[in-house]
């Protein structure tokens, strides 16, 4: 477990990491600008969404096989991990993989980083940057996304169910009400979660 925990460390980077191709914009054509715009912008979205999923899915994984408030506090270092991760692509321009062609150059790149924060004010800077953007784009997945996803999910299976299977005209009316009832759970439970969302503030 602590393998397959390090190994997928290692790449997760890989997926936020899409964010920085933004930076080659400078090299579009004005003529490509918005297509390039509108490529970078799905790729990018598409790779917070593998990252948020990925770090949900390890975080169940390893309440099973850790303590729970060490995997917790685990998960509020993690995001500053990963944009360090990030830094160490874009700007050094490391591969995951170099841990293993090239782990003594890599690890004194990072000591030297770590341990001269004054001298390596942009690697910080861009650290911290991107961490906190990260724990923002897990927090409004896991608070909206997530809850929403399994609901809306529950409401079109049934609906497609009931579409697919209630095809006798006598039954239109029952269709319509069943319809109706599904929306009305979904609603209500809007309603339930944005009243508990409230109390918390």
């Amino acid at each position: 477990m602590c393998f397959l925990l390090i190994v997928w460390l290692l790449f997760l980077p890989n997926a936020p990491y899409l964010l920085t191709d933004f930076i080659h914009l400078r090299l579009s054509p004005l003529e490509w600008i918005g297509f390039d715009s509108l490529m970078i912008s799905i790729f990018a979205i598409t790779g917070l969404a593998f990252y948020v999923v990925s770090v949900q899915e390890m975080k169940q994984l390893c309440f099973k096989h850790f303590n729970q408030k060490i995997v917790l506090k685990s998960l509020i270092i993690l995001p500053f991990a990963v944009s360090f991760g990030m830094y160490l692509g874009r700007v050094l321009r490391w591969n995951s993989w170099d841990i293993l062609h090239n782990p003594f150059i890599l690890f004194t790149d990072v000591f030297e980083i770590i341990t001269n924060p004054i001298d390596n004010l942009e690697a910080w800077a861009f650290t911290i940057f991107f961490g906190l953007f990260l724990k923002l784009v897990y927090w409004i997945y896991e608070e909206f996304l997530f809850r929403f996803i399994g609901i809306w999910s529950f409401c079109i299976s049934n609906i497609y169910f009931i579409l697919r299977n209630t095809n006798k005209p006598q039954l239109q009316f029952m269709r319509s009400k069943q319809i109706a009832l599904i929306f009305l759970v979904f609603n209500l439970y809007f309603s339930y979660s944005q009243s508990d969302r409230i109390d918390e503030f």
